[in-house]
């Protein structure tokens, strides 16, 4: 009997608060389970408790959240300390997403995941923010599994590539991170297919 792989594991990191990293979080394991039928499971490994927001908001009050999961449109959802990382990848899941936020104290997990996908805006005051991100992380860049999204424009996204060697693609507009729409396939297909 062959034994099951253990599941492909893509963190996504803020380099600062609203980023987009939950939104962009949400709709990549709606992809992955909806249009790629990938069992997922996205891990919300921070301090913002945004998974309890969105059971909320969908079910009700938190406490009828059983052992720190729940499941919304076949993806499972997992509140930070209800598991670990590596755990989660060895049961019978093809993906799990990880929501980092942005706090930089889990950067020894994020630089574990084989998928690492920034997220970030170049609006002037969060410009420092990203170039001391890039700046601490230039050691760990080598790989194409490295993917910076960002909020800007066509001109700034290829100085950042020339300045920081980096893969880095515009973000998306998400609307609705539970509505996968054309242009939502057309970007998540340039990473996963």
């Amino acid at each position: 009997m062959q034994k099951k792989r253990d599941a492909i594991i893509v963190g996504i990191w803020g380099v600062h608060s609203g980023a987009g990293v939950t939104t962009l979080a949400v709709s990549l394991a709606n992809y992955m389970q909806g249009f790629l039928n990938k069992k997922t499971a996205l891990y919300e490994y921070n301090q913002k408790a945004d998974f309890i927001k969105i059971y909320e908001c969908f079910y009700g009050d938190e406490s009828e959240i059983s052992e720190g999961k729940f499941t919304l449109k076949k993806v499972d959802y997992f509140l930070k300390g209800s598991t670990d990382i590596v755990k989660l990848s060895q049961e019978n899941y093809d993906i799990v997403i990880v929501d980092f936020g942005y706090s930089f104290t889990a950067i020894g997990e994020f630089i574990r995941c084989h998928y690492k996908i920034v997220v970030g805006s170049q609006e002037p005051w969060y410009c420092r923010k990203y170039e001391e991100f890039c700046e601490k992380l230039s050691d760990y860049n080598e790989s194409d599994l490295w993917v910076h999204i960002l909020a800007t424009d066509e001109h700034e996204i290829k100085r950042i590539r020339k300045a920081y060697r980096v893969k880095a693609i515009r973000r998306p507009y998400i609307d609705n991170a539970y509505v996968i729409d054309k242009s939502l396939i057309q970007f998540f297909s340039y990473f996963f297919e």
